[in-house]
């Protein structure tokens, strides 16, 4: 209620109580009759007062409405005009792009009829130029020409069934060859001289004595360890001299997320170019130097470079975490202990982009000094990837205390069960990990079939041919940076 209604009640009250206070007095009535003649004067007050206010209003509602509907006619207005405004826009665009277009589909159908008018005149100058070309190719009768007097190749037989064996005979393999370090290929000009004086004269093999005993070599596939192993040099040496001479080559790797397929990390794989069989990738030659002292001075040279590039895409402004593998020779090695500690320091706040990866066979055959310089290593910031595991019979919480934030599990044995897990199904691994802040990656991934079945395991993170191979790293990259010397072995 209003405050002004209140103040018109009041004083309906006292002029109908004056009214009969006036009757009373003046007239003579009695208390009775002057009370209801006064209270009859305030229902008449009460009811014009209504009157009034219910007419005000209607007045008010009226011009409010009639306000309203002026302001929707004026946007009514507006809104025409503007949709005109659009519609003359519209055909004015769309008039010009047209008129572009004409003159540009006109000079496109001109191109097109001239490459067609040029590629009719170089079929027709091929045709005229392959007439006279077959006729001239035809070779005149042999009668017409004399025979040539060669007396002494006349007792030589036939060349086609030499060619034939030649072509037949396998070509021995150079990968069984390995050269002595001392000798190198080619060093003699002797030698030279003796292999290309035999195939100076063709029509007499006998100067060619290691023709008919060839030394048998199996078919080179692909550059392994295996097919290594059969030099005389040995894998371990021919690797070792492959990664003092600066022969690692290191390649990246992407790990994407799942189902964005973003690059979240990157994994660096390093290969080794031999003299002989080519580039070996890490799958090989690892498992033949896992107990040599060069897989340390390799680990630490992979170490270096991952350093090296976290700190350029830093740089950038993009943080990336790198997987770098680590082998337990190098850390029983004290000294990659110190050059990868001096290097993880060099590095300050960029050291926690690195993620040791360890395999899982690996880390359940360590000893208390490994287990010394992981503590020492994840101190300066680095963290842990489990690596290869084919047994789901581990502790995630133990692994998480070890600062391991990863593992990493073939595609293949995670879908198909190849993996050893009779306490949880491979469908639960992923949420399993990620109650102690480990993250799920799937590896080996090379088809978008594998990738649907992944989705339904919610693994977060997937790594594969699929998404990208590995790619080399830019020399440029690699030649300016933090110091990139692998750490020498100390010596006694």
């Amino acid at each position: 209620m209003k405050p002004s209604d209140i103040i018109i009640g009041l004083s309906m009250v006292v002029i109908a109580g004056c009214f009969g206070l006036a009757l009373t007095i003046a007239g003579g009535i009695s208390a009775a009759a002057s009370g209801a003649f006064a209270l009859a004067l305030i229902a008449v007050l009460a009811a014009l007062h209504l009157l009034t206010t219910s007419q005000r209003e209607r007045r008010d509602t009226a011009r409010v409405m009639r306000d309203l509907s002026e302001t929707v006619g004026h946007c009514m207005r507006q809104v025409t005009a503007l949709t005109r405004r659009v519609d003359d826009l519209h055909a004015d665009v769309t008039g010009r792009v047209d008129a572009e277009t004409r003159d540009l589909h006109t000079e496109l159908n001109l191109v097109a009829d001239a490459v067609r008018e040029l590629a009719d005149a170089m079929d027709s100058g091929f045709a005229d130029t392959a007439r006279p070309t077959a006729n001239v190719a035809a070779p005149p009768p042999a009668a017409s020409v004399p025979p040539l007097q060669v007396p002494d190749r006349t007792q030589v037989p036939p060349q086609k069934p030499i060619v034939d064996q030649s072509v037949q005979a396998p070509l021995p393999d150079l990968s069984s060859y390995v050269p002595d370090p001392a000798e190198r290929p080619f060093s003699d000009p002797g030698r030279i001289a003796a292999q290309i004086e035999p195939a100076s004269e063709p029509v007499q093999p006998q100067p060619q004595p290691a023709a008919p005993q060839p030394q048998p070599a199996p078919a080179r596939q692909s550059a392994s360890a295996d097919s290594i192993a059969g030099s005389g040099f040995g894998p371990q040496a021919l690797f070792s001299e492959a990664i003092r001479e600066g022969r690692a080559e290191i390649f990246l790797q992407p790990i994407v997320t799942l189902p964005q397929r973003k690059v979240q990390f990157y994994e660096t794989i390093t290969r080794i170019r031999t003299l002989t069989a080519g580039p070996v990738d890490q799958g090989a030659y690892r498992p033949a130097i896992a107990d040599h002292p060069s897989i340390a001075e390799l680990d630490g040279l992979t170490l270096s470079r991952a350093l090296q590039i976290s700190g350029r895409l830093s740089r950038r402004g993009r943080e990336v975490q790198i997987f770098v593998p680590l082998s337990p020779r190098a850390l029983a090695d004290s000294a990659f202990g110190s050059e990868a500690r001096r290097l993880l320091e060099q590095a300050g706040e960029n050291a926690g982009s690195i993620v040791f990866e360890i395999g899982q066979d690996e880390l359940a055959s360590l000893g208390p000094v490994e287990e010394e310089t992981m503590v020492a290593l994840s101190d300066l910031g680095p963290r842990f990837a489990l690596d290869s595991i084919h047994d789901f019979r581990f502790d995630p919480q133990t692994l998480a205390r070890r600062r391991f934030r990863f593992a990493r599990v073939d595609a293949t044995a995670l879908l198909g069960g190849n993996a050893i897990s009779p306490d949880i199904h491979p469908a639960d691994l992923s949420g399993l990990m990620m109650r102690f802040n480990i993250r799920l990656i799937a590896t080996g991934i090379s088809s978008e079939a594998t990738v649907v079945d992944l989705l339904d395991y919610a693994v977060p993170y997937a790594q594969g041919n699929l998404f990208s191979p590995p790619r080399p790293v830019r020399s440029d990259i690699l030649a300016a940076g933090v110091e990139t010397r692998p750490p020498q072995r100390a010596t006694g």
